[in-house]
């Protein structure tokens, strides 16, 4: 058989089985507790958050990042604990339109050879996203949020703001 006939077969067979997948049923996350991680784009910093779903449409969610970066002689590393406001405005069957705003402390060090240097302070995040369950599988939440990230760092006096966005996974309990 040709690549080209593989390939269509294999588009062809793909979309049968999504056409043909049964409907999955809405995922009821109102009282729910979720564990999961996430990881923020462009950064090397990956996220452990516990969510929780007071509503349909309203949670809340702890978060810790944590990162750790090594070039040589130097050392970076940098921890945050935040918590997060979520609002769903859109509610569909598998899907969720979400904005929230996230609020926390964070703590970064740098070890080098010269010396070190330690710096702590907090930062605000509010972002917009979506989080999608699984056909077949609704206790797995895959989301996605971009927003405008503001840190001020109270040691350094120093500021870092921009668009950001992460991605991460969800499993309800």
């Amino acid at each position: 058989m040709s690549n080209m006939k593989l390939k269509s077969l294999v588009s062809i067979a793909t979309l049968a089985a999504v056409m043909a997948a049964p409907t999955a049923f809405a995922a009821d996350t109102a009282g729910k507790f979720g564990a999961g991680l996430s990881k923020i784009i462009e950064e090397d910093a990956v996220a452990l958050a516990g969510r929780y779903w007071v509503t349909e449409d309203k949670g809340l969610q702890g978060t810790v990042y944590y990162q750790n970066d090594e070039q040589g002689n130097e050392e970076f590393t940098s921890y945050a604990v935040a918590i997060k406001g979520i609002f769903a405005p859109i509610v569909r069957e598998n899907s969720k339109f979400l904005t929230s705003l996230e609020v926390g402390y964070n703590n970064a060090e740098l070890k080098t050879p010269a010396g070190d240097a330690d710096t702590s302070g907090w930062f605000v995040y509010p972002a917009i996203g979506a989080e999608f369950m699984l056909s077949g599988l609704p206790e797995l939440g895959l989301n996605f949020e971009v927003g405008y990230r503001y840190e001020d760092s109270d040691d350094l006096d120093a500021q870092s703001e921009g668009v950001t966005g992460s991605v991460g996974a969800i499993y309800y309990f």
